[in-house]
């Protein structure tokens, strides 16, 4: 087991090797096929690409909405669009710190374009020993 200080400079690379896959749909997937998936593995993140293969939005089951309003039936129209993008040589603390600065609560981790995985500010502050503010 890693102590925290260990852990705070641990790299992203480390993290994502411990976290589930993301998956991967089109952004204009409708929500119920997404909310299937999620349903089946609910830690589990979506990336979203679009029509050029390009990561576009992540989701994840908090995001889904408990009510669908008329008119909203795919995942463009939910994801969030507000992604960092970081190499797996960051640590935990400088990732936290460029989340905040970007207002984003994902960063996707690639490797020369190549998607390693998604993490949360949540996963980051779990594993940088803070507690998410309600």
């Amino acid at each position: 087991m890693l102590d925290l200080p260990t852990l705070r400079l641990a790299t992203l690379r480390r993290l994502v090797a411990h976290a589930p896959p993301p998956l991967v749909f089109a952004s204009d997937t409708p929500i119920s096929i997404v909310e299937e998936a999620l349903w089946e593995l609910p830690f589990a993140k979506v990336v979203l690409v679009d029509r050029d293969h390009s990561l576009c939005g992540v989701l994840v089951a908090g995001d889904l909405p408990t009510e669908r309003p008329p008119g909203l039936t795919t995942t463009e129209q939910i994801m969030e669009t507000r992604i960092v993008f970081l190499a797996p040589e960051h640590d935990v603390e400088g990732a936290l710190a460029t989340l905040r600065a970007h207002h984003a609560e994902h960063v996707v981790v690639t490797l020369a374009g190549a998607l390693l995985g998604v993490l949360s500010r949540a996963d980051l502050e779990r594993a940088y020993g803070m507690r998410r503010a309600a």
